[in-house]
């Protein structure tokens, strides 16, 4: 895999004030903002960006207006999170627990919570504040709307969308 981040910095940018633990791998072009709080042992592949702004505009107004986002990105020990994924920084905060699994092309909205041991598939969407209990298993491709939630221990097959809640020990298909 890779390097570990001392190895790396010259071509990621890590800002200073991020936090990252000890045997942190991170992939090369990897963007990393100083609202970021990294445990150890933790993978990161090429070309991710964690902490960046999250996606929400005051519709009321002409043009629309980008709203603020001062929260933070926490991620646990033992996290794996593949190529190419996008993890926005919440207005208060986006967690990742200790042990998830995060595949390469998976976008983590702002205010998501992943727990602990859960695995996303490539190419999922989280929007915001959705869930993902501990041990679930989110399938390719699928789509969490904002604020569902996928209960402890479930299972989301590929392509199906999560519109509300998915409930404790079930599996959903599309």
């Amino acid at each position: 895999m890779w390097p570990e981040v001392e190895e790396y910095r010259f071509d990621c940018f890590i800002h200073p004030n991020a936090t990252i633990g000890k045997n942190v791998k991170i992939g090369p072009g990897t963007v990393i903002y100083g609202c970021v709080t990294i445990k150890d042992n933790v993978i990161i592949g090429a070309n991710t960006t964690i902490g960046g702004s999250g996606f929400c505009f005051d519709r009321e107004k002409s043009p629309p207006e980008r709203e603020e986002f001062k929260g933070s990105v926490y991620i646990g020990t033992n996290v794996e999170i593949g190529n190419n994924c996008n993890i926005d920084r919440g207005r208060i905060q986006t967690t990742i627990w200790d042990g998830a699994k995060i595949d390469s092309l998976c976008h983590i909205a702002h205010d998501c919570v992943i727990g602990d041991d859960a695995i996303i598939a490539g190419g999922t969407i989280l929007g915001g504040h959705a869930q993902v209990g501990d041990k679930a298993r989110v399938g390719l491709n699928c789509t969490l709307r904002n604020r569902s939630v996928v209960e402890y221990g479930v299972i989301i097959g590929m392509h199906t969308p999560v519109i509300r809640r998915a409930t404790k020990k079930k599996t959903l298909m599309a």
